[in-house]
């Protein structure tokens, strides 16, 4: 049971990884191009 929780977990991460990691590219991208318009 634990050892069926512990790979639906790492299949959840995964797949919030990939969800999370194009919102914090643009977050980035964002930033960073509010940053140049103030200088």
């Amino acid at each position: 049971m634990s050892a069926y929780l512990k790979k639906g977990m790492r299949i959840l991460s995964r797949k919030i990884r990939k969800i999370l990691r194009p919102i914090f590219y643009y977050f980035a991208i964002s930033l960073l191009f509010c940053r140049n318009l103030q200088f």
